[in-house]
């Protein structure tokens, strides 16, 4: 492995000359490895945080579609008893009246003869 130490430009030890460049020391590779890890993994953590939240979000829909599904069952089910019991009235009603219609026919013929 050749030097790195030479392509450090003498006026500053900060500064790198272009034209000399041999590559990173063996620290500095080391140093960039490892902060790519770190931000790989702080990636893959963030991912899963998302993720969680996406299946979280997914849930409580399901949620709320199921309990909005079960409510429309019940309102359909009151709304066909409501129908129901109506039906019946009306079934009475229309006896009580044919009933008071033949009464009223009889009363009327029956008064007069």
């Amino acid at each position: 492995c050749e030097d790195t130490e030479c392509s450090k430009s003498a006026a500053s030890g900060h500064h790198v000359r272009p034209d000399h460049f041999k590559g990173f020391s063996a620290d500095k590779l080391r140093s960039i490895i490892a902060d790519n890890d770190r931000i790989v993994k702080e990636r893959e953590l963030l991912q899963q945080e998302e993720m969680r939240r996406e299946e979280e979000w997914v849930e409580l829909q399901n949620y709320m579609i199921s309990q909005t599904d079960e409510l429309e069952q019940k309102k359909l089910k009151i709304r066909d008893e409501d129908n129901k019991v109506q039906v019946q009235t009306l079934h009475m009603q229309r006896e009580e009246l044919r009933g008071k219609q033949q009464q009223m026919e009889k009363d009327r013929f029956g008064g007069v003869g």
